[in-house]
């Protein structure tokens, strides 16, 4: 018969009676007793990628991250089911589409860089479908220039105005909420004050008029 547990020595299970229960019977005095090995499962952190505009999209997700605690990279650059290749989420929602050149490329004797319509096409019907509010594509001229660029639909920007200033004017109106609320207790604080001291100065009056009279 078959024990129900496994043998414990200094709170470590014997690991026989996982691989071979069978034996457990056999050990009546914990003779075939091996400790249980602690088996700790790695974590997949990624490996460095290669690919193109890799760096620029660690450097980007690092600088989010400084002002963002709710950015994230997307898994394979946006190439499986989450898509595009930073999501900021959070009160505000926005995918953000990351473009650059490994070498430079040279037109006249200056750096160039071409925005392709379909990388907007591709945002527009990507970013609603992954509940982003607003979109917009980040470049680099060369993935090694410490500049980086914001091409944005007009409605976008707008839309991103307009949740600026309803927010801005709702942040006002909540601070003169706070200081309306704090200038009336100022104000109770103080007539308090103002009647402890009528009631002393009253006191001090009776006390005179019963001496003197």
């Amino acid at each position: 018969m078959q024990p129900e547990t496994a043998c414990v020595k200094d709170g470590v299970r014997c690991e026989i009676f996982t691989k071979y229960p069978a034996k457990c019977a056999l050990c009546p005095d914990q003779s075939y007793y091996s400790p249980e090995k602690i088996r700790v499962r790695k974590t997949y952190t990624g490996k460095k990628s290669n690919r193109q505009g890799a760096q620029f999209e660690t450097k980007n997700h690092e600088a989010n991250q400084a002002l963002l605690t709710s950015s994230k990279l997307t898994p394979n650059s946006g190439a499986g089911r989450i898509k595009g290749d930073e999501q900021i989420t959070g009160l505000v929602r926005i995918m953000e589409e990351l473009k650059t050149h490994i070498k430079p490329k040279i037109a006249r004797g200056d750096k160039t860089f071409t925005i392709h319509k379909e990388w907007f096409t591709k945002l527009d019907l990507e970013a609603p479908d992954e509940n982003m509010e607003f979109w917009y594509l980040k470049f680099r001229f060369l993935e090694t220039d410490p500049d980086t660029y914001i091409a944005i639909n007009e409605d976008i920007l707008m839309a991103m105005v307009k949740t600026l200033i309803e927010d801005r004017r709702k942040a006002k109106l909540a601070q003169q909420a706070i200081d309306l609320a704090n200038a009336k207790a100022d104000r109770i604080k103080a007539e308090n004050i103002l009647l402890e001291a009528k009631v002393r100065e009253l006191t001090l009056q009776l006390e005179m008029e019963k001496e003197a009279g």
